[in-house]
C-alpha cells in the first residue's frame, strides 16, 4: 500500500498541472503591427506601392493578396493561424490590448515585457542594463542548472535587457562569442564564424537566422525551462518602408515556429509540457504614410498582441478581452507554477487555462 501510495505521489510531481508548464518558449517578433497579423496584407499600405516600398506590385499581389483578411493572414503565416491559434488564445483584433509604457518604441517595450511593468528609467535604446528583475532572472532562481534558462537574440540591446547583471544565464546577443555550452559542435562553431562575415549594415544586430539556428539547437540539446529567442528582421524592414520584404519576413518567422515547435513535438519530455508564448514590443502606424512609424507620438504604435499556446493553455482562438504588455512576465510565471512576487510591481498574470 505504502508502495503503491509513493508511486501516485511521484507520478503526481512529475505531472504538470492544469494551467502550469514545465517549459516556456517566449518569442518576440519585433515591430509586428496587428493590422499585418490579424489581416494579412493591409489594403491601406498598398493603395500606394510606391509609399509601401513595394518592388514588384504583381509579385507581391500574387504572393499576399486574398480577398478575405482570414485568408491574407494564412498566407503571412500559415503555421500560427492553422496550428498554434486553434490550440491557444491570441490577444489583439480590437484595441484593447496595449503596450502601456506610452513611450511605443523597442528599448521600453522589452523591459516592459521582461520585468512585468512599465518603467519610468528607460526612456531610451541605450545598450545597458537597469535594476529591474527580470522574468528570466526569476526563473533562475528556481531551477538548478544554468542551462534551464537562456536568451539568443537578434539585437544588442535586448539581450542585454533580459538581466540586472551579466553571468547568471546565457544571453546572446549579435556578434558575441558562441556560448561555451555549444562550442563542442562544429556546426555552430562554423555558423558563428559566418554570423561575423555576413555582417548587418547595423552592427547592432544580426540576421534572424543565425539567432534562430542557435535557439534550436539550445533548445534540443537543454531543454530549457525558459528559452528566449528574439527575432528582428521584420523591424528594420519596416523602418525601411519595404513592406514586401516586411511580409516576407513575418513568413519566414512563420516557418521558423514551426520548425521550433516540431522539434518540441519530437521530444517526449517537451512534446506536452511546453508552451510558446509569442508576442512583439511595439505596435507602428496605421496609415499608408506611417505604417513604418513607432514611437510617443504615433498613437497606433500602442495597439499590440499576445499569442499563447500548449501546456497550460485553454484552446480559446482569438480572444476579446483586454491586456497590457506588461501582463507577460507575469504569466510566463504562473504558466510554471512560480510566484510572481520576485518582480517589482507586477501586473497581474493573466489566467490562460480557463475557456
Amino acid at each position: 500500500m505504502r508502495r503503491a501510495l509513493l508511486a501516485v505521489l511521484l507520478l503526481l510531481a512529475a505531472a504538470p498541472i492544469a494551467g502550469q508548464s514545465r517549459h516556456v518558449i517566449f518569442v518576440t517578433i519585433d515591430g509586428v503591427r496587428p493590422e499585418d497579423l490579424f489581416g494579412g496584407a493591409d489594403p491601406v499600405v498598398m493603395r500606394d506601392p510606391k509609399q509601401a516600398g513595394i518592388a514588384d506590385t504583381a509579385a507581391f499581389r500574387a504572393r499576399w493578396w486574398r480577398e478575405t483578411p482570414e485568408a491574407r493572414r494564412r498566407a503571412v503565416m500559415p503555421f500560427l493561424w492553422d496550428t498554434l491559434v486553434p490550440a491557444g488564445a491570441l490577444y489583439g483584433a480590437g484595441t484593447n490590448v496595449r503596450v502601456s509604457n506610452g513611450l511605443n518604441f523597442s528599448g521600453p517595450g522589452y523591459t516592459e515585457l521582461f520585468t512585468g511593468a512599465a518603467r519610468a528609467d528607460v526612456t531610451s535604446n541605450d545598450d545597458r542594463r537597469y535594476t529591474h528583475p527580470t522574468v528570466f532572472e526569476v526563473v533562475r532562481a528556481a531551477v538548478p542548472r544554468a542551462t534551464d534558462v537562456a536568451a539568443f537574440t537578434s539585437w544588442t540591446t535586448q539581450a542585454r535587457l533580459t538581466a540586472t547583471r551579466g553571468g547568471t544565464f546565457v544571453s546572446q546577443g549579435p556578434f558575441e562569442p558562441l556560448p561555451g555550452e555549444l562550442a563542442d559542435d562544429a556546426r555552430l562553431v562554423r555558423l558563428a564564424t559566418l554570423e561575423g562575415w555576413v555582417r548587418h549594415d547595423d552592427r547592432s544586430l544580426r540576421y534572424d537566422a543565425f539567432t534562430h539556428e542557435l535557439a534550436l539547437a539550445w533548445l534540443v540539446r537543454y531543454r530549457p525551462t525558459l528559452l528566449h529567442i528574439g527575432y528582428g528582421e521584420t523591424d528594420v524592414d519596416a523602418h525601411a518602408r519595404h513592406y514586401d520584404r516586411y511580409l516576407a519576413m513575418l513568413h519566414d518567422v512563420d516557418r521558423m515556429l514551426s520548425e521550433l515547435m516540431h522539434a518540441v513535438w519530437a521530444d517526449p519530455s517537451l512534446a506536452d509540457q511546453t508552451t510558446l508564448v509569442v508576442t512583439t514590443d511595439h505596435g507602428r502606424g496605421a496609415t499608408a504614410a506611417d505604417w513604418t512609424d513607432h514611437g510617443r507620438d504615433v498613437g497606433n504604435a500602442a495597439r499590440w498582441w499576445f499569442l499563447a499556446s500548449g501546456a497550460g493553455v485553454a484552446a480559446r482562438g482569438v480572444v476579446a478581452e483586454p491586456m497590457i504588455q506588461a501582463q507577460v512576465a507575469p504569466t510566463i510565471l504562473r504558466l510554471l507554477g512560480l510566484p510572481a512576487d520576485r518582480l517589482d510591481r507586477a501586473a497581474p498574470a493573466v489566467v490562460l487555462d480557463r475557456r
